[in-house]
């Protein structure tokens, strides 16, 4: 029965040393803004493919971590695409400006020429 625990605790112990190295790399990852792929994970960590896939607990945390990657990357197209667009609405405007400037000017222009003449 002492075998039996001595398996069992080994066993435990290497399976949370396992886990802490998966969640380690999945931070490292995360951090140098790498996307989360298990086959990088598996380089790493020298893990199987098959430990990536059949663990449900790492399955949830790398789950977890694509979720949130996923979000910061539509996050930071979303806010590029709105620059984009924001400058070049920007430019519209100022190109409209310039012409009302001068539409401007020149009707002043005008009404200096017409009340000269009403004079």
């Amino acid at each position: 029965m002492e075998k039996y625990a001595a398996i069992v605790k080994r066993r435990k112990d290497t399976y949370e040393k396992n886990l802490e190295n998966v969640v380690c790399e999945i931070c490292k990852m995360r951090e140098d803004g790498e996307i989360i792929k298990i086959s990088t994970l598996m380089k790493r960590t020298g893990l199987s493919r098959a430990y990536f896939y059949n663990n449900e607990e790492v399955q949830k945390k790398i789950q977890d971590a694509r979720r949130e990657q996923g979000i910061k990357n539509v996050n930071e197209k979303s806010q590029a695409q709105m620059i984009k667009v924001l400058r070049q609405a920007n430019e519209v405007l100022e190109r409209e400006l310039k012409n009302k400037s001068v539409e401007n000017e020149m009707l002043k222009e005008e009404v200096k020429r017409l009340k000269l003449l009403i004079k």
